[in-house]
This record gives structure tokens, C-alpha cells and sequence, in this order.
């Protein structure tokens, strides 16, 4: 076929962008994202079928899927992530940082009437971009979409609570799995020393966080406790596994405004891994406060960092762009 060397321009033009995705600049889904996080109302996002979303999450992935993000430089959480994982690699203790997905992104179906699931692929793609900035600095990075997405799709379970900010209790114990795995590939000879143990079918009723007055909702859950009586599974004082992070160490554990206990993350972990992890959760302060309270436990007990052979930072993926400030802390001498 011949062309005019005029038209030769446009089509190049042409096929680049065939090549890099649709002609259309933004999704539905992604419209709708840009609009709300501009929004200065501090209530919930009310989305489908009662579901509500942070906006923090939505000012958050407004952010990562921007043609031209970039960490603020005073917020800019990979210089904390990276040197708190050389600090502990100098010690022989690998580090798996855990984002945990956001809400909005892996239930976006649930953002709007009409929004299928499959509309959040395109901030799949920001979110990896985001990850591969802390993977490029050596950091070893859990991202846990695939799995989330392919749990949601089998439709039994919602992934996340309607009226809460968090995950189910479902996708505790799901990514207790992976995390499960990741100790049994690191340390094949880890010994199992949490005793035996029971899950037990249950019903749990909760108001969330994020809930309108009076709503509650039902999720089924699996809760863990000890094999004789019922007693529950506390964290341990020092262990090979340290689970460190947010409220997403707690949430279905701690009990209280922490919704339940016995079918968190620890919990689940303690029944896949047969050693019961240590806990150092933080409400609210996955970035820098958690941190923070290990350098205070760790200078109070000589003992817990080197009974420490892994880490699982696990916080909301929303805190590296939406945390305040993410601070160097080091670890004690």
C-alpha cells in the first residue's frame, strides 16, 4: 500500500496509540475517582447498594493513575520503606511489605451503578507503576490484587465490608495463606509451635466504620481458636514472624472497635503457619507510628529482634500517597 508522505506522521501517530491502549483518555470509573477526590466533604462516599468508600482512597488512586504523579516531597514514603529494609536486612531479617488493596479499586463495581469489576484494571496497572518505584529500590513488595480479585469473583464472599473500611474476615484469612507461603519458602525448617488449633464456623453482625446510622451487615467468617475449650489465640510475645503494620493487624482480632476477634490476620496465620506471630498495630498509623512502637519494644527487649527472622509490614496501600509524614526511624543499637 502506498502512502503520501503527509499522512505517514499521522498514522505513526495512530499506531502508538493503538498500541498503548484505548483512544479514550479516562474510564468511568477513573472520571468518577478525579471528581470525588476533589471533593472537600469529609462523610464516607455513599456508592451502589449502600457500599461506602474512604475518600481518602479515592483522593489516593486519583493520585496514582495521574499522567503525572509523583510523591510529594514531603510525604514521599520510599525513603523511609527502603532504609527500614536495608536497617533490617542488616540484621538478617527479611521484610515483605504488604499494601493491603483498596476498597475502591477491587470492589469499583460497588463505586457507582453500572461499573463493572473489571473497570478497576486500569488502576491495577497505577498501582503495580507505584509498587515496581519501591521493588526498583530493592524492597520486596506483596501485592495482593490477583488474588483479592480472583477471591471476589467467586462471588461467595464480598471481599471487603460494606460499611467498613477493611477487609472481610475472608480476606484475613486468604492473605494469612500468602503469608503463610512466603515464611515456608523463606525458612522451610521453621518449627511449628503454636499447639493445635480449631476454626469454627461463624456469623458475625458489625457496623463499620464508614456506616450510616442504624446499618449494620453479616459476614461469615472462620474463627480460630485454641483445639481444647475456646480460648482465644493471642499474639506472641517475640516470634519468628512479626506481623507490623495498621489496623489491618487487628481488625477482626483485637475485638471492640476492632468488630470481632478471633478471625483476623494473626489469627489466621497462627492456623496456617503453626507459629503464632508478634502483633505491633497501630491504629491508623501503619507509616510511621508502627515503626515507632517497634523501635520502643524492640529497645525495651533485647531479646525480640533477633528472635525476629521476617516482617510483614502490612498497611493500607492508600498511606503511601495519603500518610502525613513518613519518617526515618531506625532500629535500636
Amino acid at each position: 500500500m502506498n502512502c503520501s508522505p503527509r499522512l505517514l506522521p499521522c498514522l505513526a501517530f495512530f499506531v502508538s496509540m493503538l498500541a498503548s491502549g484505548p483512544l479514550h483518555a479516562q474510564s468511568p470509573v477513573a472520571d468518577l475517582i478525579r471528581k470525588e477526590s476533589a471533593s472537600t466533604e469529609s462523610t464516607p462516599f455513599q456508592g451502589a447498594d449502600n457500599w461506602r468508600f474512604l475518600r481518602a482512597e479515592l483522593r489516593h488512586l486519583a493520585a496514582i493513575s495521574a499522567p503525572d504523579f509523583a510523591f510529594k516531597a514531603t510525604a514521599n514514603p520510599v525513603p523511609a520503606i527502603t532504609e527500614f529494609h536495608k536497617a533490617l536486612a542488616a540484621r538478617s531479617i527479611r521484610m515483605v511489605l504488604v499494601p493491603i488493596p483498596e476498597k475502591a479499586r477491587i470492589r469499583c463495581d460497588k463505586l457507582a451503578a453500572g461499573i463493572d469489576a473489571t473497570a478497576g484494571q486500569d488502576l491495577d496497572k497505577a498501582a503495580t507503576a507505584l509498587y515496581d518505584k519501591l521493588k526498583k529500590e530493592g524492597v520486596e513488595v506483596l501485592d495482593l490484587t490477583p488474588i483479592f480479585r480472583a477471591e471476589v469473583q467467586k462471588g461467595t464472599d464480598p471481599g471487603y465490608c460494606r460499611t467498613d473500611s477493611h477487609f472481610t474476615p475472608h480476606l484475613c484469612e486468604v492473605t494469612a495463606a500468602e503469608l503463610a507461603k512466603a515464611c515456608q519458602s523463606a525458612m522451610p525448617d521453621l518449627a511449628k509451635t503454636a499447639g493445635a488449633v480449631k476454626a469454627e464456623e461463624a456469623t458475625i453482625t458489625l457496623t463499620g466504620d464508614l456506616a450510616a446510622s442504624g446499618d449494620s451487615e453479616m459476614l461469615q467468617c472462620r474463627k480460630i481458636s485454641k483445639a481444647e475449650g475456646s480460648e482465644l489465640i493471642e499474639p506472641a510475645e517475640s516470634s519468628p514472624v512479626l506481623l507490623l503494620g495498621d489496623s489491618h493487624c487487628l481488625i477482626f482480632h483485637a475485638g471492640g472497635d476492632m468488630l470481632a476477634s478471633g478471625t483476623g490476620l494473626s489469627d489466621h496465620l497462627t492456623a496456617a503457619l503453626g507459629v503464632t506471630p508478634a502483633v505491633i498495630g497501630v491504629r491508623g498509623g501503619g507509616a510511621t507510628a508502627a515503626r515507632v512502637n517497634l523501635y520502643r519494644k524492640a529497645s525495651k527487649d533485647k531479646s525480640f529482634l533477633p528472635a525476629t527472622k521476617i516482617v510483614f509490614w502490612c498497611l493500607a496501600a492508600r498511606d503511601l500517597t495519603q500518610a502525613v509524614d513518613w519518617k526515618p526511624v531506625p532500629l535500636p543499637k
